[in-house]
């Protein structure tokens, strides 16, 4: 498969080390690689095809926000706040379920490349659409003129 996609994990954590004994020990270094944290996000979103979000736990997911906006393809978590971010377009996993995710991401790998591009810039869209600058700030302001109203009635 190593041919067909390469899986490029960005981030460090706890589980860093584990991780790359797992790698190495299945011998997948050629497809799965470890790519520590970065400061170049831009660089690495625009050399991918699908971005990956397997949270368990997620406020928001500005990241998947960013990923969508540069068009990439969203495969999230099944999570109450990435679904909503990802507003339908791409696809979800069972969240906590690692073959979920390799079913989820195979079946994104076998689609036609148009499919993964249409799909992209149909993310792309989504997100300019609902998290434009303006609509945020408008919605923003209604959740705190309401907030304020409430505050201000009288408590019996």
């Amino acid at each position: 498969l190593g041919d067909r996609f390469v899986v490029d994990v960005y981030g460090d954590g706890e589980q860093a080390v584990a991780l790359r004994e797992m790698v190495d020990e299945l011998g997948v270094g050629s497809v799965v690689r470890l790519r520590g944290s970065t400061s170049q996000i831009g660089a690495a979103l625009r050399n991918a095809e699908v971005f990956v979000l397997p949270s368990e736990r997620e406020s928001f997911g500005i990241a998947l926000v960013e990923a969508m906006a540069t068009g990439l393809v969203p495969l999230v978590s099944d999570i109450e706040s990435l679904v909503w971010v990802a507003g339908g377009v791409g696809a979800t996993f069972r969240s906590g379920d690692p073959s979920a995710l390799a079913d989820a991401m195979l079946e994104l790998i076998g689609w036609p490349g148009e499919r993964r591009r249409e799909v992209g810039l149909e993310a792309r869209r989504s997100v300019i659409e609902r998290f434009e600058e303006s609509v945020v700030a408008e919605q923003l302001a209604g959740h705190l003129e309401a907030a304020a109203s409430a505050a201000a009635m009288p408590r019996r």
